[in-house]
């Protein structure tokens, strides 16, 4: 569980806590550069850059680094680093099962480069990092689709982005196509009855093709522009041309009078009614 730490907000009232629950968390980065002396006379210079720890917790494991080296004089000291910050980091910090996010604060070792300088936008980055990363291990798997029940790797299948349950890419392109080809867009929503979680627009991207793509982006513009404002119409000439027009159509100067409309693309005039 990630919480940001904030004490006070900047008008001085009590900021409230914000929890996310991962399950994977960024890498440690340790860079390092060997001078000619390693290792028989010197260590390693490194620096450690973390997104998620501040500079003050980065600090504590330079110092820790610091003190293996000198325990394993003329010896190579990467390996047993390396190991440190994988196996040793979180008891060294007293990490437990909740981690409280502080912002950065400037530290005396200049080889402590923390990134947590905004708490909020920490926790942003680690949901990001463990969806990415709960992606990235669901498609190294085998699942089975609910359109054609096969057993594919998750390579081949697609996020709905509304919901978790498993399609493959080839059934989700072939019922997106229709419906973009019929014009039903409001129905490119999760196959199952007792779910109907709305496609995302990246899914629709991968698996509509670019055309059929295009085709649903001028749909979907159209079924928004229509749905939020009244007074919208589309310019009969420009559709006849395979493209829409959005127009105003404005009230008309008399009462009993049809609203005329121009387009501002190919500058017709039509009624509005």
């Amino acid at each position: 569980v990630a919480k940001p730490r904030l004490e006070r907000s900047r008008s001085g009232r009590p900021a409230t806590y914000a929890e996310a629950v991962v399950r994977h968390l960024p890498p440690i980065t340790m860079r390092v550069s060997f001078p000619p002396e390693y290792p028989l006379d010197a260590a390693p210079d490194f620096h450690l850059t973390c997104e998620w720890l501040n500079s003050e917790q980065l600090a504590v494991l330079c110092a820790e680094m610091d003190a293996r080296a000198r325990e394993m004089p003329g010896a190579p000291v990467v390996f047993a680093w390396a190991e440190l910050l994988r196996g040793e980091a979180a008891s060294l910090l007293a990490l437990g099962d909740t981690v409280d996010l502080a912002a950065s604060a400037p530290s005396a070792d200049i080889r402590a480069v923390g990134g947590c300088d905004d708490p909020m936008s920490a926790v942003m980055l680690l949901l990001e990092y463990d969806q990415h990363r709960e992606l990235e291990l669901w498609r190294q798997q085998v699942h089975t689709c609910q359109v054609c029940f096969s057993d594919k790797a998750g390579s081949q299948f697609v996020h709905l982005g509304g919901c978790d349950h498993p399609f493959c890419a080839e059934c989700m392109g072939e019922m997106a196509k229709v419906h973009v080809a019929e014009g039903s867009i409001l129905e490119l929503k999760c196959p199952l009855p007792d779910c109907r979680a709305e496609i995302s627009a990246g899914t629709l991207e991968r698996v509509l093709g670019e055309e059929a793509y295009a085709r649903w982006m001028r749909l979907k513009t159209q079924q928004i522009l229509t749905a939020e404002l009244e007074n919208v119409v589309f310019c009969p000439r420009c559709e006849e041309n395979g493209r829409d027009s959005p127009c105003i159509a404005e009230a008309p100067a008399a009462e009993g009078e049809a609203p005329v409309v121009e387009c501002p693309y190919c500058e017709y005039m039509f009624c509005a009614k």
